[in-house]
């Protein structure tokens, strides 16, 4: 994973823990589902930011099994740790650390993530550790993003910002970053070659929902990654456009439940 993710990426997740939360909480289902949580699990969550999937774990294995959250932002796992002693779910810890060297006490039963695997500099030697991390028997459950292109809840604002400017190169499918695993092919050579078996991809498709404000929601466009790629260093009148066009453009698509928008994932199961 990136250094960024300790320091400015890490901050602004941990800024707007609140609102990922409720952008990205279609997406917690299918990797329950696909972990099939039973109490007394022990579960590992990487990439765990501000808690939320380890919290939902932490629920399902109840106080006799335990989760252990693993992020490299010092700034997120305090926010999850927070949100973790407001919920008194004294089973459910976390560690600031690089899923492929951090050192835990295993064995665990159960890994699980979301969106938290697809930015492994090295995948197959990141996922062959957590694999040493689970018991024989053990499960996988990870959602990740398909393609850009088949992502509208980016690339109907992003299509609005090129409408202004021409946008920055788009994030390139299979290298380190939001879509490093989108191809079906490199996520079945990275676990196979990682000693994970019985893999199994699921496309899942939920609402990326950015709420119902839209000055708020074109804000934070406008600091995502390829927004910035793109605008920051245009003249302030290119970017003030820009982040008009995002407005009017969730204008046009806001709903009687707000700014919701389709993200498409695949949902992807294994056994060690």
């Amino acid at each position: 994973m990136t250094n960024t993710w300790e320091e400015d990426k890490g901050r602004f997740w941990a800024e707007h823990a609140d609102h990922f939360s409720r952008q990205l909480a279609g997406f917690l289902p299918a990797v329950l589902d696909g972990a099939r949580l039973q109490p007394g699990d022990r579960v590992i969550d990487i990439g765990s930011g501000g808690g939320d999937l380890s919290i939902a774990a932490g629920r399902a294995v109840g106080p006799e099994g335990s989760v252990v959250g693993v992020d490299l932002s010092a700034d997120e796992v305090a926010v999850a740790v927070q949100r973790v002693a407001d919920a008194g779910l004294d089973h459910v810890t976390f560690e600031v650390g690089d899923a492929g060297a951090v050192q835990l006490s295993p064995p665990f039963d159960v890994l699980v993530s979301r969106f938290g695997v697809m930015f492994f500099t090295d995948p197959v030697a990141t996922f062959t550790h957590l694999h040493s991390l689970l018991v024989d028997t053990g499960r996988l459950s990870f959602v990740a993003w398909t393609r850009y292109e088949d992502n509208p809840w980016l690339t109907i604002p992003m299509d609005a910002i090129a409408s202004v400017a021409e946008l920055a190169p788009l994030p390139v499918s299979g290298t380190p970053g939001p879509y490093g695993l989108a191809e079906e092919t490199d996520v079945r050579q990275v676990l196979g070659d990682a000693g994970f078996s019985d893999i199994a991809l699921d496309r899942v498709t939920a609402d990326v929902d950015y709420g119902d404000d839209i000055d708020r929601a074109a804000a934070f466009i406008r600091q995502m990654d390829l927004a910035r790629a793109t605008l920051d260093h245009q003249p302030e009148e290119i970017q003030a456009a820009a982040v008009d066009a995002v407005r009017a453009t969730f204008d046009a698509h806001r709903g009687s439940d707000g700014l919701r928008f389709p993200g498409n994932v695949w949902r992807v199961t294994a056994h060690a």
